[in-house]
Formats: C-alpha cells, structure tokens, sequence
C-alpha cells in the first residue's frame, strides 16, 4: 500500500489561468447582473435584494474554491489540502475553506425557498388560511438558514489535524513535508453529522429545478464523478492514472469555474425584464459612442476646413 495514495500531478497552467480568468469573468458577470436587478422596475425591493443576496452568494462560492482553496483531495483518505491558491497568504487551513465553500454553496438553497415564499404570498388572498406574516416566513427561512450553513461546521469539526502524519506510510515517495505540513484529514466516525445534512440538504433541493440544474450540475455533479473516477483509477488502475497528464479532478475544478457565471447569465436570459433592460444599456452604449465620433468627425473637419482658409 506504499504507493496506494500517488501524488496528484501539478495543476496545469493553462488551467489554472483559465479557472482564475473564469472567477474574474464570474465576478464581472455578477456585477452586470446586481446593476440590471437594481435598475429594473419589474421586481419589488424584496425581491430584488433576495435576486442580489443569491447573485452574490454564487459569486462569493466561487472566489472562495478557486482563489482561497484550490483543494487537492487525497483518495481513497479522507484528507485535504490546499494546492496553490490565488490567495495562499491568507492564514486559513484547507479543512477551513473547505467547509466554508460547502456551507455558503447550501447556504443558497434557503433563498432559493424564500424567492418561492415571497412569489406565492404575493397571490394568496388575504383571509387564507396558507397566508403567512412577515415574521413567520422570516423565522422559517432564518432556521432553514442556520440548518444549511452547519453544513461547513459538521465538516470542519470531523477535521482531526494530526492524523495527517498517522497515513505518512500511505503515501507515495514523491509527497514532501511541506504538503503533509498544511494537510488536512477526517475522521470517518465523526463525518456523520455531516453525512445527514447534506443528505437532508440534497433531498430539500430537489423541490426547486433552478437549484438543482445550476449548482447541482456544475458543481456537486463533476465533484462526485471525479471523485469516483479518481478513486476506481487509483485503486484498480495506478499505472494508467500515472501517465496522465490531467487528472479527473482538474477537469472538475474548471467546470466548477463556470458556478457563478452560468448563474448570471441564466438568470438575465431567462427574465424577459431584464433583457430588456441589458438590450436598453447596450441601445444607449451604442448611441452615445456614435454621437462622440459623429461630434469628433465635424470637428476635425471644421479644423481642416479652417487650415485650408487660413
């Protein structure tokens, strides 16, 4: 079992430029759409400030996968570490940022729920007994909330740091201490709390179609697959996983590039409102730069008209 957990190959620059491309692209993609959701008059405050919260929650899932994790997972041990993230210096461990990305990815799931909340309470009639206070649909979505966002808890407290030097004789000889240094490992007994939430928390998703095609299949979808080809070719199939040059892992980390910006732009392409409130920025864009040249041509005529007077 000496070479039973290989060493993942270096992460491939042109990845790694792309993936980082792709979170700068994710957040310019969230600001356009925070703008239109802002300056639309189609959706009330309410509303428009949820539509805001999930825009940003998506962004934010993103920056911190791919800027602050940048996980390398250990197969089949349940260990982690960080690889070379953008933002390195940040005195934070892979157990960490890990659990964070999962918590504020489920954490999107309660307001997914309170978009729906607020859609049917705005056409149930007054008087029905489906018809709910403020205060009560508030309260509900804060404890949906505080429920999702342990799942990053339950995941970080299974975190045991000084199992990481129990599993040195598992590795293979290319592993160097300053990798099992800032690795992160679980313990399998104490995951299970973790287990049931996300269970409970997949199962609750299911109700909303919007949650479970974005996140579900560019982020949870290529994370378990990779996840299972990366341990069906290290257990069974080592030799040829070692003549790879890229790694089930690294094709999921630039899938997972696309979180935030597929969420922008599904959300902008599938509202009429808000089409047409891109279609009218790009109207006056377009308008204003044809008036500046159309200003500068009969100004640099009328001077040529005046060198030749003179």
């Amino acid at each position: 079992m000496s070479d039973y957990c290989i060493h993942p190959k270096g992460d491939l620059l042109v990845f790694k430029v792309f993936r980082n491309f792709m979170t700068f692209l994710s957040i310019t993609f969230t600001i356009l759409s925070v703008f239109l959701v802002r300056k639309s008059h189609s959706v009330t405050r309410v509303y428009a400030n949820l539509l805001i919260v999930l825009l940003l929650d998506s962004m934010v899932v993103d920056i911190v996968f791919q800027w602050l994790t940048d996980p390398a997972f250990l197969l089949p041990l349940l260990c982690v570490y960080r690889r070379s993230p953008l933002l390195r210096a940040m005195p934070i461990s892979a157990a960490a940022s890990t659990g964070l990305c999962q918590s504020l990815l489920a954490a999107s799931c309660p307001i997914y729920f309170a978009l729906f909340i607020y859609r049917h309470q705005t056409v149930t009639p007054l008087g029905s007994r489906f018809k709910f206070s403020n205060t009560a649909r508030i309260l509900f979505v804060a404890v949906l909330e505080v429920f999702f966002l342990s799942m990053g808890a339950t995941f970080y407290m299974a975190g045991i740091p000084a199992r990481s030097y129990s599993y040195i004789s598992h590795l293979a000889d290319e592993w160097n201490s300053s990798v099992i240094d800032r690795m992160e490992c679980f313990n399998t007994d104490a995951l299970y709390p973790y287990y049931v939430v996300s269970f409970l928390a997949v199962n609750f998703a299911i109700f909303f179609i919007i949650l479970a095609l974005i996140p579900l299949l560019i982020v949870v979808a290529p994370f378990g697959l990779s996840l299972v080809g990366n341990m069906i070719f290290s257990n069974w199939f080592p030799d040829v996983m070692s003549d790879w040059a890229v790694e089930p892992l690294d094709i999921m980390m630039v899938v997972v590039s696309f979180h935030a910006s597929t969420h922008s732009l599904t959300m902008i392409l599938t509202t009429p409102a808000f089409r047409s409130q891109l279609a009218q920025i790009f109207m006056t864009f377009m308008t204003k730069t044809s008036t500046v040249n159309v200003r500068r041509r009969h100004t640099r005529e009328d001077e040529e008209e005046y060198l030749q007077r003179n």
